[in-house]
């Protein structure tokens, strides 16, 4: 946590809000809702592609803009906001430029 998160204090703060989970709550497949693929979707990827990149490359075949923000991570929501928001906001766009 302290590579993802280097501040001291919202790492503190994050941690404190974190939910205890039991193990096989990630064992748990989530059911998609209905015609979930026809939706306007859009994919940003904040981790690296090993992790990730089949979902995104998924997301691409299904047509969806996707967006790499390189040095992400799946807390850079809280230690990069605006470049979080930028991120989407550009999604957001292309969504838009899409219908």
């Amino acid at each position: 946590m302290r590579e993802l998160v280097p501040d001291a204090a919202l790492r503190s703060a994050l941690e404190g809000e974190m939910p205890r989970l039991p193990l096989s709550y990630f064992d748990a497949r989530v059911r998609m809702p209905d015609g979930w693929p026809e939706w306007p979707c859009a994919y940003l990827l904040l981790s690296p592609d090993t992790y990730y990149g089949e979902s995104a490359a998924r997301a691409r075949n299904l047509g969806w803009p996707v967006s790499d923000l390189p040095g992400a991570h799946h807390l850079s929501i809280v230690t990069d906001p605006v470049a979080v928001t930028d991120s989407l906001l550009g999604l957001e766009r292309a969504l838009n430029v899409a219908d």
